[in-house]
């Protein structure tokens, strides 16, 4: 699911294989110079008689297959049933194999090489931990080759909540759900955890929660999402504020006494719905946009966030834009 504003900047490309389902990342979102390509995955467990030796080579090879097509960076997610301990991921060269072959003359081997070091030079640690016990498996073998062969990192234990810890993610068992980065992606990566077990989301699996975030949004005077914009922004001046304070009072067309009528009703109520007191502040929110916005065909907002949410459990994937999130008794 994805809000219908994100509608014009995700691709849901169609592929033969069924463990994954790829969508294409507009540039635009995260502010990057390329596409991005997300995987959401799906591997069956060695001993069901769904799965099958090719799995990982069959993920391996359509991602290929796309990013040959054109240049993007990827992000991949999901339950792999791949238990790969603490081993690396990643492989250091041979500088004197280096020097023998001349690769120093080869800017885009070089580049692919010694990609792993962009993970220092963004402050992520290039060693995993696990909290889990459990061996690596052939699973977790096929998972580690093939972020060896494309440059891609787990971000588990690397980011977020979970850097230096490394949280089982199945039956509090073992850590076999994953998010895989490419290195350039992980100074976007705002947020990272494993969930708490919650049995209304999955059977076993822990939901992985990452946020990834684009530093800022362009509006037009409808409030639709137009383009994502990191250099220009409109300052707010100080000395026009009694001016946007005259707007917000000019009630002319009762839409504040409106909204107030409807907080007013919401606190007199019992069990207050979230998505009730969501619609009110998004009113409240396009309200004062559309004062900001008197007299002026298109603004940028330097300060309002955007995020996109990437909740997901085994199977599926959740991608949602947040603005606001307030409840019961905050002040605006």
């Amino acid at each position: 699911m994805y809000r219908n504003k994100l509608k014009g900047y995700l691709n849901f490309i169609n592929t033969d294989c069924e463990f994954v389902q790829w969508v294409k990342i507009s540039k635009l979102i995260i502010n990057q110079k390329t596409d991005s390509l997300l995987g959401c995955v799906y591997n069956p467990p060695s001993n069901s008689k769904y799965s099958t030796s090719e799995s990982f080579d069959e993920v391996e090879n359509e991602m290929l297959n796309i990013k040959n097509i054109e240049s993007l960076n990827c992000i991949i997610f999901g339950d792999f049933n791949a238990k790969t301990g603490s081993l690396p991921d990643y492989i250091i060269p041979d500088e004197n194999l280096v020097d023998i072959f001349e690769f120093n003359s080869d800017e885009d081997i070089l580049s692919y090489m010694f990609d792993y070091e962009n993970l220092p030079r963004n402050s992520i640690p290039l060693h995993r931990v696990t909290s889990c016990n459990c061996a690596p498996n052939n699973y977790g073998h096929k998972l580690l080759n093939v972020c060896k062969r494309n440059n891609m990192y787990i971000a588990n234990s690397r980011v977020g909540n979970d850097k230096g810890i490394g949280k089982k993610t199945c039956n509090d068992t073992s850590v076999i759900d994953y998010l895989l980065l490419s290195s350039n992606l992980f100074p976007v990566v705002k947020e990272f955890d494993i969930m708490e077990f919650d049995p209304l989301v999955s059977d076993v699996h822990c939901q992985l929660h990452v946020v990834i975030q684009a530093p800022v949004i362009l509006y037009n005077s409808n409030d639709e999402l137009s383009q994502f914009c990191s250099e220009k922004y409109v300052k707010w001046r100080k000395e026009k504020c009694s001016e946007f304070l005259d707007n917000v009072k000019s009630d002319h067309d009762c839409q504040l006494e409106q909204i107030l009528l409807e907080l007013d009703n919401l606190e007199v109520q019992q069990g207050i719905h979230q998505n009730e007191m969501n619609k009110v502040v998004e009113r409240i929110f396009n309200q004062l946009l559309q004062k900001l916005l008197v007299n002026t065909s298109r603004l940028k907002i330097a300060n309002q966030k955007a995020t996109i949410n990437l909740g997901l459990t085994s199977n599926v994937l959740i991608v949602e834009k947040n603005f606001i999130k307030r409840g019961k008794g905050t002040v605006l």
